[in-house]
């Protein structure tokens, strides 16, 4: 290992344990098992200080590692008395840096769901522009498509007709004249035979869109129209 390293973590260690034997003659306290709990908090206080280093985007750490000597740079100074700090107030400190870094690993966590929610959507935009398959209903397909009701038949092929790619139930259900919980549940039905699929459009709101068999299947209905519903 090499030995600026070293000489980095032994000043953690040392420092921490100072810092939490200050802490405990600072803030009052019986000997025995109270000290030592004290100094092993602020052991681990200034072992995090790295980690707090990190969070606020300080070189520090690599600045001293880098030097040829850690006493060629003022830098190992300031490490000490940021160990000190952090072992001194060492129960305060571990909270919040445990706080903290839940929080980040949360933002962390909102943003990967959020790029794959986009990602996601992405490839639904894709899979929704392309051609479905040629050729005629498969039986499965058939077997599904003989239980549609006429309202289902018209959101199915209004979807493959209508002027945008993804869309809206209550635009779906002003555009057809029927009321917005009809639609609903056509979509629903859909959704279900995996004719249908929900995503996110450009501005990130929820839309409908069709998948591949959804098209191919509103292509072969609009061989035979379904009726107006009474």
């Amino acid at each position: 290992m090499d030995s600026m390293l070293i000489l980095v973590l032994a000043t953690l260690g040392a420092t921490g344990a100072f810092g939490g034997l200050a802490g405990h003659f600072l803030y009052g306290g019986v000997w025995g098992w109270a000290a030592t709990k004290n100094v092993m908090l602020g052991i681990c206080a200034a072992l995090m200080v790295p980690l707090f280093l990190n969070t606020i985007s300080s070189t520090l750490i690599q600045e001293i590692l880098n030097s040829k000597t850690a006493f060629e740079s003022s830098k190992y100074l300031i490490l000490i008395g940021f160990c000190l700090i952090a072992s001194i107030s060492a129960q305060k400190f571990i909270r919040l840096m445990s706080a903290s870094v839940i929080k980040e690993l949360e933002e962390i966590k909102e943003k990967a769901e959020d790029a794959q929610a986009k990602a996601n959507s992405a490839l639904d935009a894709a899979e929704s522009s392309m051609e479905p398959e040629a050729g005629p209903l498969n039986a499965e397909e058939k077997v599904k498509f003989s239980g549609l009701d006429d309202t289902t038949k018209m959101v199915l092929i209004h979807l493959l007709d209508g002027p945008y790619t993804m869309r809206s139930a209550s635009g779906l259900a002003q555009e057809l004249k029927l009321e917005v919980r009809m639609v609903g549940d056509a979509l629903s039905v859909l959704e279900n035979m995996s004719f249908v699929r929900r995503g996110l459009n450009a501005k990130q709101q929820k839309r409908w869109y069709l998948t591949a068999s959804g098209k191919k299947g509103a292509m072969e209905l609009k061989k035979t129209p379904a009726e107006d519903p009474a």
